[in-house]
C-alpha cells in the first residue's frame, strides 16, 4: 500500500474495510500531538501551498491530482513555485493569493477570472472564516519564465482560530 503525505505529527491511521486498507490522518491524534482542541472544526478548507505545486512524495504533481482546492498561495513567480496554479484555479474555481503584478501580468492573460484573484501585498491581513492569512515580504527572487519581474516575493503566515 502507498502511503500519501508526510506524517510529521505521527497521526496517520489505517482503516481496514474488507480486503482494502485506507490511510487517513486522525484529527484526535493530531490534537493530542500538540495542535490543540480540534473538536470545533466547523468545516474544512483546502489550501494549496507552493511546494505542492511541484511534487509530493517524490512524484510530479499534475492538474488532474486536484479535485477541490479553496485557496492557492503564490509567493513568487518562479516556475517551481507558481507551477500550474492558473490551470488548477480554472479547474477547481480556487481563489489565488497573489501580488497585484502577477494578477494583472500572469493570471489575467491566462484567463483566470478577476473574482478568483485575491490581490495582496506585504502587510495585508485577510480573514477567511476560521483562519487569518498575514502576508509578509520575503527576500527572494520573483521573476516569471516570461520575464515578469516587478512583483515582490511574499510569504504567508496562516493562523487558525485556535491560535495555531
Amino acid at each position: 500500500m502507498f502511503a500519501s503525505g508526510h506524517d510529521t505529527l505521527k497521526c496517520r491511521r489505517t482503516l481496514e474495510a474488507g480486503e482494502r486498507r485506507y490511510d487517513y490522518f486522525s484529527l484526535e491524534a493530531a490534537g493530542a500531538a500538540g495542535l490543540g482542541d480540534l473538536s470545533r472544526l466547523p468545516f474544512s478548507l483546502k489550501l494549496l501551498m507552493e511546494n505542492l505545486l511541484r511534487h509530493e512524495d517524490g512524484r510530479p504533481v499534475t492538474v488532474d491530482d486536484f479535485k477541490k482546492v479553496d485557496y492557492i498561495f503564490v509567493a513568487t513567480g518562479h516556475g517551481d513555485e507558481i507551477g500550474q496554479s492558473d490551470q488548477i484555479a480554472l479547474k477547481t474555481k480556487a481563489k489565488i493569493f497573489t501580488s497585484y503584478t502577477y494578477a494583472r501580468g500572469y493570471f489575467q492573460p491566462r484567463k483566470v477570472p478577476a473574482g478568483q484573484m485575491l490581490r495582496v501585498g506585504p502587510g495585508a491581513r485577510v480573514r477567511l472564516g476560521a483562519i487569518t492569512v498575514r502576508i509578509v515580504g520575503a527576500v527572494h527572487g520573483s521573476t516569471t519564465r516570461e520575464g515578469l519581474s516587478d512583483a515582490s516575493a511574499m510569504g504567508f503566515f496562516i493562523t487558525f482560530e485556535n491560535g495555531l
